[in-house]
């Protein structure tokens, strides 16, 4: 039976219009959803979600708040897929996302290029931006609960859907990247946005502490990076 996920993907990769390659690439991340039997091990989770949507949903119709949350979606999801990664689930205006070899590809460096895609646009006619969280765990736990058995859907749980959460509370609304310091530096350094002089740049990377609550740290601070979008650019003096 196919996934809920998988149904919520071909949707979304298809509404734009049924071609050939649109075709080829919902059959391809059909196999990327499928349920692969219980497993620990590593995944990055990313958060992504509008900024300042619930302001700005407060003074909308229904029918605008779903024309927004259905234009996110639809670059969201597909662009996940097409970057390595699958939609986990949403919440509200946030679509919680997973990259991971359990789904037959990993590779780091497309889940930060995910990531600038998502943050480096602008949604709506009102023209809201993104943040994104990413938090890594080396024991995400894949398997199916009770009533997902005899299906392709699934469910996974680790430390690393936790800390995303937290992380995502405790940052501003900004067009940002965030991640934990120790986890940047490990999987994300080299491929850190650098520009000689003469060229243009759309990203900075800046180091912070922050008071993320609820992971038991002393004081509530931890050290985090984060990438912010320029728009339009700079040039590197």
């Amino acid at each position: 039976m196919t996934s809920r996920r998988q149904q919520l993907s071909d949707y979304y990769r298809l509404k734009a219009g049924a071609d050939q390659a649109l075709i080829e690439k919902s059959a391809a991340s059909a196999q990327r959803y499928k349920y692969y039997g219980d497993q620990l091990t590593v995944a990055l989770v990313v958060r992504a979600d509008l900024n300042g949507y619930s302001k700005w949903a407060r003074e909308k119709e229904i029918s605008e708040r779903v024309a927004l949350l259905d234009e996110f979606f639809s670059r969201v999801v597909p662009t996940v897929e097409d970057h390595g990664g699958v939609y986990f689930r949403d919440e509200g205006d946030c679509i919680v996302c997973i990259f991971s070899p359990y789904f037959g590809v990993f590779e780091v460096q497309k889940s930060m290029s995910f990531c600038k895609q998502i943050v480096g646009q602008v949604y709506g006619p009102d023209e809201l931006t993104a943040k994104v969280t990413i938090a890594c765990d080396s024991k995400v736990a894949f398997f199916q609960k009770a009533h997902e058995r005899g299906t392709d859907d699934w469910s996974a749980e680790g430390e690393a859907f936790v800390r995303a959460a937290r992380l995502e509370q405790a940052i501003p609304s900004r067009p940002r990247i965030y991640a934990y310091a120790a986890e940047y530096d490990i999987l994300f350094h080299e491929n850190a946005p650098t520009a000689s002089a003469g060229e243009r740049y759309y990203w900075t990377v800046n180091a912070e502490k922050l008071q993320v609550p609820g992971l038991s740290l002393a004081g509530g601070w931890t050290d985090v990076k984060y990438l912010e979008y320029v728009p339009g650019g700079r040039i590197q003096m």
